[in-house]
C-alpha cells in the first residue's frame, strides 16, 4: 500500500494537510523528519521546510536506494521551483496565501491521480525480451503494476479491453495491426493515455509524430536506438516518469487533444520578407506538439514577426516536426540553422540536442545554436531561447508558454517581462499538462493567461503593435 510521508516546519500545517488528505482516502500518512527513511513503499510529498532543510530531505531521499521517488513538493518559496525539478520532483504547487482558501493548498496534490493508487499499465511490443525488460523497470516502482502484455496490434486491443489499464505503452511497428491503427480505434472506442515506445529512425519518427497528432500523450525512445546507450537507471527514471505523467493526464484531459485532430488545407502565398524586428517565441513540452500545430496553422504568411519554436524533442524528430508544420502553415517553417538571419513570416524550430539563441549581427539578428549543458534536464530549453531573445529584442519580444511538465520557460518569461516584452501563458483548462504555464504564472511573469485557440489572434495583433516600438531596433 502506498505510504505518504510529509514534513513541514509548522506543526499546525502538518495536521491540516493530514486531515485534508484523509478526506480523500489517503490514510497512510506519516509525519517524517528530513532524511529519515520510513519504508520501502514510501511516496514522498514534502511540504516546504526551511530552505536548507528541504534540500537536505530531497537529496537524502533521492540517494537512498530504499526510497522510490519524490513525486511532489509544495513550496512556500516559488523561486526555487527549478531546483525542485532538478532534484527529481514530478510536480509542485505553492502553499495558499492568506487570501486563498485553505483547500487550494492540496488541490494540485489530489489531482495527481496516481497518488494513493496503483497505476495499471499494458505493454505492447513485438519483442518479448523488451517487454520483459520494461516490465521489470516499471514494477521496480511501488505504485506501477503491469496488468497485461501484447505482441501485436490485434492482441493489444483485446488486452486493453480485458484489463482496463490506466496507461498503454505502445510500440508503433507491430504485426497484424500497427500502432497508428491501434490508436485510432482506441481513441474512438476507449480513450486512454498512450505513451509511444519508438526507435530513432526517420520512418519511426514520422509515425511517432502522427501518433502524437492522433492523441498519444508522449513518446520514449527505445534504448537500442540511441547513439550512446544511456545508463539503465536513467532509462528507468524516464520511463516511470512518463508513465506517471500519462496517468496524471487521465482520459478526461485527452478530450483536449482529440479536439485538435482536424487537417488543414494551406496554400502558401508569396510575400516579401524582411529582417525581423519582432520575435515570437513559442515553447511547449508534453501535450504541446498538437497545440503548436494549431497555433502555427492560424498565423498569416505576412506576419510582421519571426517565430522561434522550442519543443522538447530529440534530433530528427524536430526536423520532421518542422516539415509537418510547414505543410499546414502559411508561414515558412524550417528547422533552425546556425548563423541564418531571422526573417518575418518565418518560423524556426530549435533542433533536437541544441539550445537555440539569437545574437546581433551585421544586417540583423541571426540564430545561434549551441550544445551547452542541459537546462532542466532538456536540450533545447525554452529558457535559453527566451533569455537570449529578451536581451536582443527587448520589448519586441512576445513569449508564448504552452502545455508541458516542469518549469522550463518561467525564468526566461520573467526576463522577457523585465525587458518590456509580453508574456502569454496557456490557461489550465486547455492545457494537457498545466506545468510550464503554471510556473510562468506563479513567478508573476504572465501578462495574459488564455485558451490556446485565442493565442494566434493575440500574436498577430501584438506583432503589429510591437513592430512600432522604437527601442531595441535590431541593426
Amino acid at each position: 500500500m502506498t505510504e505518504i510521508g510529509m514534513t513541514d516546519a509548522f506543526r499546525f500545517l502538518q495536521l491540516f494537510i493530514a486531515r485534508a488528505l484523509n478526506s480523500y482516502g489517503l490514510r497512510n500518512i506519516q509525519e517524517i523528519e528530513s532524511g529519515e527513511k520510513t519504508g520501502d513503499e514510501l511516496v514522498k510529498i514534502s511540504f516546504s521546510l526551511l530552505f536548507w532543510k528541504m534540500f537536505f530531505f530531497m537529496i537524502t531521499h533521492r540517494c537512498n536506494p530504499f526510497n522510490k521517488a519524490i513525486v511532489g513538493i509544495i513550496l512556500s518559496q516559488r523561486f526555487i521551483m527549478e531546483e525542485v525539478f532538478q532534484k527529481g520532483s514530478i510536480t509542485y504547487m505553492t502553499k495558499s496565501s492568506p487570501t486563498e482558501k485553505p483547500e487550494d493548498a492540496i488541490r494540485g496534490l489530489v489531482e495527481m491521480r496516481w497518488i494513493g493508487k496503483t497505476i495499471r499499465v499494458v505493454i505492447a511490443d513485438d519483442s518479448r525480451l523488451l517487454r520483459r525488460m520494461v516490465r521489470d523497470l516499471l514494477e521496480s516502482s511501488s505504485n506501477i503494476c503491469v496488468v497485461g502484455e501484447a505482441s501485436d496490434g490485434e492482441e493489444t486491443l483485446e488486452v486493453v479491453e480485458r484489463t482496463n489499464p490506466d496507461v498503454l505503452l505502445l510500440d508503433i511497428v507491430m504485426p497484424k495491426k500497427d500502432g497508428i491503427s491501434v490508436i485510432k480505434e482506441l481513441m474512438k472506442k476507449r480513450p486512454l493515455p498512450i505513451v509511444i515506445f519508438s526507435s530513432l529512425t526517420h520512418d519511426n519518427a514520422d509515425i511517432t509524430l502522427t501518433a502524437l497528432e492522433l492523441g498519444a500523450v508522449d513518446f520514449l525512445l527505445k534504448p537500442g536506438s540511441l547513439p550512446v546507450p544511456p545508463d539503465i537507471g536513467i532509462i528507468k527514471d524516464e520511463l516511470i516518469k512518463k508513465i506517471r505523467i500519462a496517468a496524471y493526464i487521465g482520459p478526461v484531459r485527452l478530450t483536449i487533444n482529440r479536439m485538435m485532430l482536424q487537417r488543414f488545407d494551406i496554400k502558401k502565398t508569396q510575400f516579401t520578407h524582411k529582417i525581423a524586428n519582432v520575435v515570437v517565441v513559442i515553447g511547449a513540452s508534453t501535450g504541446g506538439p498538437s497545440i503548436v500545430r494549431q497555433i502555427i496553422s492560424r498565423l498569416p504568411g505576412d506576419l510582421p514577426a519571426a517565430v522561434l519554436i522550442v519543443v522538447h524533442m530529440p534530433p530528427l524528430f524536430t526536423k520532421l516536426f518542422a516539415e509537418r508544420l510547414d505543410q499546414v502553415s502559411s508561414l515558412i517553417v524550417k528547422e533552425a540553422v546556425d548563423g541564418e538571419k531571422i526573417l518575418t513570416g518565418h518560423a524556426y524550430v530549435a533542433p533536437g540536442d541544441f539550445h537555440m539563441y539569437v545574437r546581433k549581427a551585421i544586417g540583423g539578428a541571426v540564430i545561434s545554436l549551441k550544445k551547452g549543458p542541459k537546462i532542466h534536464g532538456v536540450r533545447p530549453a525554452l529558457d535559453a531561447t527566451l533569455e537570449s531573445v529578451a536581451d536582443v529584442f527587448g520589448p519586441r519580444t512576445i513569449a508564448v508558454v504552452l502545455t508541458g511538465m516542469g518549469c522550463d520557460g518561467a525564468r526566461g518569461a520573467l526576463k522577457v517581462k523585465k525587458h518590456g516584452g509580453y508574456v502569454i501563458a496557456q490557461d489550465e483548462a486547455s492545457s494537457i499538462i498545466y506545468g510550464m504555464p503554471k510556473a510562468v504564472v506563479d513567478v508573476g511573469a504572465a501578462d495574459l493567461v488564455i485558451n490556446y485557440r485565442a493565442i494566434p489572434d493575440v500574436i498577430v495583433r501584438l506583432s503589429r503593435i510591437r513592430e512600432k516600438v522604437v527601442d531595441y531596433h535590431v541593426k
